[in-house]
């Protein structure tokens, strides 16, 4: 997996902010990883002027403590241009809900994203779906005005928040809902159903409470992914760090009643100026739509945010709870603002932020500890005697087994004597801690111990030291937070308050958990790299890091063979002439080792994520092809490094819209088509004579000819005058169906469609029918898969200088069936031409045009490719929404109603009736999104010295295309991708649905043709088969689609359905 981090201008709080982002967007991608497996996590700095990291909030970490992210505490900051590959390893029993951020200065509040580990069983508790809430501040001054306020003398404070977000939608204090393009966040339920919210507290200050009006059943079951036994509350709080999952029962369609949209309420707590925002809960197929907020907040709220759930939630199953008899060591903790030249919080009269490490340049402790050993760990007993820390290193240290009772004290401010208070959300990393309670006053374990007879405190790693009112006496506490820790994970660990601004401004503690030994448990294999400052941190699959700086090719080469003791080898081998074919095997591994590491860290695409066998060999790329898998397989890479891919030494694979409109719509450079064995393939294209007579190979200035000639076969007259046709071989194709229907026997329809779109085509192109619905056995039928098969092989052999033999080698099966092909299809071409005839087929429009001046080679080849183009997409397309559609009896339901209600009979389904079924079309795109007839990409070369393909500059001469299948499955541009849902096509429910993702029929100057005329095909066979028959798969458990390969199009398997007569 791959996240980027760079600075945008994004729109937040309907306002636009210059901001740090993960892969582009606010907020980044929701990770979902397994449970007790590593995962590598790659992390580039795409800035260029800022340091980065990543934490991995909430997770132990325990297994590679070097990738917890926190600057000079764990790991040296990413700075610009470079990357960390972050080792994560979720145990099974944190299963539960995180997120990610970044740890340096005020970047969190918008370089974060949901981080889920999913349950390596079934989940204790049973939903139907879930959503993530994800709180989160805005503010409209930058990251850097804020941390240099907070860092300056005089102080200046960041202010207020602007704007509490959901999922990173929300409106400012100064901007209004409804107006100007400004909306309320939206959550959308469908009625009925049970859902687990995932509720992340991602805010920079805010303690937020929320209610749903008219709702008031949240049942937690899990804090800070620990599961916990159920407990109900009527609103919900959370605080910065802090995640909770709720069991919520959505109303039935019977309680709501006709009512569909029903308010969200926020307000922050305990800060000088509350603010209160709204969302909105909205229901599927809603009838009310609420789009401003309310004049009066709907909802009161409790002035005590610290009596909500404590004391009140329990682990589902028992944690080993440490007694008070078991405590080792308690650790008094105070917390204090003071002034100093600024306002600083000092923790037990230590202040810490990144730039405090004692050591040159702010090393890391871990890195120093990795260096220096024994020496760098701090001084326990120096630390026993000075509440807590060392003050040499500045750390805290306890020891393995240690069960520490650490006690939280809020104390009032020394500013001024002012003795003000605020509440603090405490996180601890590592190890997660028991949280035993808070209260007033100070501290007392006698009097908490009663509370804790009955009471067993489930694990967290964030919880609030609450206030209990605005002021004390200066220096006095007013409040307290008890933990019990036992100290199990050896690293070095933060614990700090969450509160951005309070950590820039110093509170924050550095942990030295474990002795030398403990911490070398994991050892790295080659430092250079994390030691360093400006280092790639790099790891695979199996073991710690291997670490690499970044050099010039011939040094790193020189260096990699020196460890290897390659250099002297080669020099006593070429010396001896019984060496020689050791030398040269010597340097063929060389050669390999060279184009390897300069394809993986010096290549002009070495910044792009991708597998690296792929990015030093097209073989990977070559055999996943020939199996029929490639398409499934760059699928299955896009969701594991996002939305662009390097799936070859010098190829890109796109997955986004704004990529669609770069590479297939730019015209001057146009980005020309691929024909060196990535796109299209065969000895036909590799002759440009020959190419530029077909309108799907020729070059641009060819290309613009043919479909000018071609383009009035094209036309809304042409279409409305060919309707004709369309309608013969529809009412053919029913016919047929409803002679075969009176056995009972189930029906292959891939087979039918195939021959009714064959026909189709063939009256079309030539004016003559093929007469495929009439005799099954039509040669036509073994041209399509096997041309595309032939392709694949082509594709394979033009990398390794094979073309020659691939004449040889084919089937001799394949070669009959494609020279058949071209002889009916010149033979039409001359008949249609000796004998033309008076209906209107797409030759009678081009004959018609002056302008086309087409050769009749020109025509034969045109003719062909309407031929395999348009039988093949029209039976793909209606094979794969028949599926989808059987698949899903609501769907399937909703358009037959649809299409019965709207015809009475049979002759009034035509082009334009059908057109007005918004259902029908629905339905249609959708299959056409989560089946495209062409799933593959169609690869273009970057034109000139390179273009700016999504933000980042792509070198001239680079293959890039993007991949249909993995576009129209990616979840960066669709909610729940892999669901057949017409209705994203319809609702509001789905604005945030990237429908240009979706490009069936291509896009830009060379996009189908015949768009038009395949959109009226599938209405008018669908609608006429769906209002003559119902239909029912015979096995609803059959996994079709994946029976399938795909060598450029689907390699379509039977899809048995049985029909009978509509009822």
């Amino acid at each position: 997996m791959v996240l980027q981090g760079t600075m945008e201008n994004v729109s937040i709080g309907c306002q636009t902010r210059e901001s740090v982002v993960v892969n582009g967007t606010l907020y980044g991608p929701a990770l979902r990883l397994p449970p007790g497996q590593r995962s590598w996590i790659r992390v580039y700095n795409d800035m260029e002027h800022h340091n980065t990291t990543m934490h991995w909030h909430g997770l132990s970490m325990r297994m590679a403590p070097f990738s917890d992210g926190t600057p000079s505490a764990s790991q040296w900051p990413i700075p610009p241009g470079r990357f960390f590959d972050y080792e994560v390893y979720p145990l099974k029993s944190e299963s539960g809900t995180y997120f990610y951020h970044s740890h340096v200065g005020f970047q969190a509040m918008t370089a974060a994203g949901p981080l889920i580990i999913e349950d390596s069983a079934e989940p204790p508790y049973a939903y139907d779906d879930e959503r993530i809430i994800m709180l989160s501040d805005y503010y409209n001054k930058t990251d850097t005005q804020i941390e240099k306020g907070l860092t300056a003398s005089p102080f200046v404070w960041s202010g207020e928040t602007n704007a509490v977000l959901i999922n990173g939608v929300g409106v400012s204090v100064d901007e209004t809902a409804g107006q100007n393009g400004c909306k309320l966040p939206i959550i959308n339920v469908e009625p009925g159903k049970t859902y687990r919210l995932r509720f992340i507290g991602a805010t920079a200050i805010s303690m937020v409470q929320l209610g749903i009006v008219g709702h008031d059943n949240f049942t937690i079951i899990s804090a800070d992914g620990s599961y916990t036994k159920p407990h109900s509350e009527n609103i919900m709080q959370l605080s910065s760090g802090q995640r909770f999952d709720v069991i919520f029962k959505a109303k039935t369609e019977e309680e709501l009643n006709g009512t569909g949209d029903f308010l969200i309420q926020m307000e922050t707590k305990d800060r000088p100026k509350v603010y209160q925002g709204y969302g909105v809960l909205r229901y599927y197929k809603a009838t009310t739509q609420i789009n401003k907020a309310p004049a009066t907040p709907p909802l009161t709220f409790s002035t005590k945010p610290y009596e909500w759930a404590e004391y009140a939630l329990e682990p589902l199953v028992p944690n080993n709870f440490p007694k008070a008899s078991e405590v080792t060591r308690t650790i008094n903790i105070d917390s204090r603002q003071l002034s100093t030249q600024s306002i600083i919080w000092q923790i037990n009269g230590l202040e810490w932020n990144e730039t405090s490490s004692p050591y040159p340049g702010d090393k890391p402790y871990l890195v120093n500890i990795y260096e220096q050993g024994e020496a760098a760990m701090p001084n326990y007993t120096a630390a026993l005697n000075n509440n807590g820390w060392d003050p040499t290193t500045l750390t805290w240290p306890a020891k393995l087994g240690e069960v520490l009772e650490i006690v939280w004290h809020n104390t009032g401010s020394l500013v001024n004597q002012g003795g003000g208070v605020d509440f603090h959300p405490f996180h601890a990393h590592g190890g997660h801690f028991w949280d035993i309670g808070g209260g007033n006053g100070t501290y007392n374990q006698t009097e908490n111990e009663e509370k804790l007879k009955n009471y067993n405190p489930v694990k967290r790693d964030t919880t609030n030291l609450y206030r209990y009112g605005e002021k004390t006496t200066s220096g006095a506490n007013a409040g307290w937070r008890a933990w019990r820790l036992r100290v199990e994970d050896a690293g070095v660990w933060m614990i700090h308050c969450h509160i951005l601004q309070h950590m820039v401004m110093g509170m924050q503690t550095v942990w030295v958990m474990g002795d030398y030994k403990d911490i070398a448990v994991l050892p790295l294999l080659d430092t250079a790299g994390y030691l360093e400052f400006g280092g790639n941190s790099t790891g695979n699959s199996t073991d710690a890091p291997t670490l690499t700086t970044i050099m010039g090719f011939e040094e790193h080469t020189d260096r990699r063979l020196s460890k290897m003791g390659m250099s002297h080898l080669v020099v006593h081998c070429a010396s001896s002439a019984a060496g020689i074919l050791l030398f040269l095997a010597v340097s063929a591994l060389l050669y390999g080792v060279g184009r390897a590491v300069y394809y993986i860290y010096f290549h002009p695409l070495r910044h792009y994520p991708g597998p690296r066998l792929w990015a030093i060999s097209r073989l990977p790329w070559n055999l996943v092809n020939l199996k029929g898998t490639l398409a499934f397989r760059i699928r299955e890479l896009h969701d594991h490094y996002g939305p662009v891919v390097r799936i070859a030494p010098d190829e890109l694979s796109y997955t986004s819209s704004t990529a669609w409109k770069k590479i297939y719509g730019q015209r001057s450079p146009e980005f020309s088509k691929c024909f060196d064995g990535r796109g299209i393939a065969g000895p036909s294209v590799t002759n440009p004579a020959i190419r530029n007579g077909g309108i799907v190979t020729a070059d641009q200035e060819p290309h613009a000819r043919l479909r000018k000639a071609v383009l009035p076969a094209f036309s809304e007259r042409a279409l409305r005058e060919q309707e004709e046709i369309l309608q013969l071989y529809a009412n053919k194709l029913v016919d047929q169906l409803r002679s075969s229907s009176t056995s009972g026997a189930p029906q292959d329809l891939v087979k039918w469609f195939s021959l009714a779109a064959f026909d189709i085509i063939s009256d079309l192109a030539f004016g003559q029918a093929a007469g495929c619905l009439d005799d099954a056995s039509q040669p036509w039928l073994q041209v399509i898969g096997t041309r595309a098969q032939g392709i694949v092989r082509y594709q394979f052999a033009i990398h390794y200088g094979l073309e020659g033999w691939l004449e040889w080698l084919a089937p001799k099966a394949q070669k009959l069936a494609l020279k058949k092909h071209g002889e009916l299809t010149a033979g039409k071409v001359k008949r249609r031409l000796q004998a033309p005839e008076n209906k209107k087929d797409f030759m009678s429009y081009i004959l018609e045009n002056s302008q086309a001046d087409l050769s009749n080679a020109d025509l034969v080849r045109m003719a062909s490719a309407f031929i395999v183009a348009g039988s093949g997409t029209a039976a793909t397309a209606l094979s794969g929404i028949t599926y989808f559609l059987c698949q899903s009896p609501e769907k399937y339901s909703r358009l037959t109603q649809e299409i019965r209600n709207a015809f009475t009979r049979e002759e009034e389904i035509t082009m334009t009736s059908t057109g007005e079924l918004r259902y029908l079309k629905a339905v249609i795109e959708e299959g056409l999104r989560i089946y495209p007839p062409s799933p593959s990409a169609l690869p273009r070369f970057v034109p000139g010295a390179g273009e700016e393909i999504d933000g980042k500059w792509v070198p001239g001469g680079t293959a890039v295309g993007v991949h249909q299948l993995s576009a129209a499955h990616s979840g960066f541009n669709w909610s729940h991708p892999r669901q057949f849902i017409p209705e994203r096509w319809m609702d509001e429910d789905f604005s945030k649905d990237d429908k240009s993702a979706s490009q069936p029929f291509s896009f830009g100057p060379r996009n189908c043709i015949g768009k038009s005329m395949a959109y009226a095909e599938l209405r008018i066979v669908l609608a006429k088969i769906l209002w003559s028959f119902d239909l029912e798969l015979v096995d609803m458990a059959e996994d079709w689609v994946s029976k399938q390969k795909i060598y450029l199009i689907w390699q379509k398997v039977p899809l048995m359905v049985r029909y009978r007569h509509r009822v």
